[in-house]
């Protein structure tokens, strides 16, 4: 079976709200996990103090570890996955299901509830053409 790279991206995401949902047992887990975002920068700038402010730590581990918590919020630049990232998927996971939601549609062959989102439509028009296609594949009796 050939998979497109749109697929792909959904299956992935999908899995990636699967696994964030599974680690968040309780309402309360973006809450609590906004909390220990704060409390570890509040521990690292205790941490950079004790040590004198050296200069050596500020390139080594503490810029390192603030760009980790909140790139934005600590004016760094680093792309990778921070604990601001996944706190903005527990906060708000329905942005998530957009494309999901988008393919199930398509396939279903239901009217486009979301005609703006780019997301939402690009697999809708995956979900058509596999829909289609499934149509077109299955034997007459």
């Amino acid at each position: 079976m050939k998979i497109t790279k749109r697929q792909l991206k959904r299956i992935i995401k999908e899995e990636k709200a699967k696994i964030i949902n599974e680690g968040a047992p309780y309402p309360d887990a973006a809450l609590e996990f906004e909390e220990t975002m704060n409390e570890i920068a509040e521990l690292l700038e205790q941490a950079f103090e004790i040590a004198g402010r050296p200069e050596a730590a500020r390139t080594y581990w503490y810029n390192g570890i603030l760009s980790q918590i909140d790139p934005e919020r600590y004016g760094m630049m680093n792309r990778s996955l921070s604990m601001a990232d996944t706190f903005a998927e527990l906060s708000d996971p329905d942005d998530d299901d957009m494309m999901e939601m988008g393919y199930e549609d398509g396939l279903a062959g239901k009217q486009s509830a979301y005609p703006d989102n780019e997301l939402y439509m690009n697999n809708y028009e995956d979900g058509r053409k596999d829909g289609q296609q499934g149509a077109s594949s299955i034997p007459d009796e």
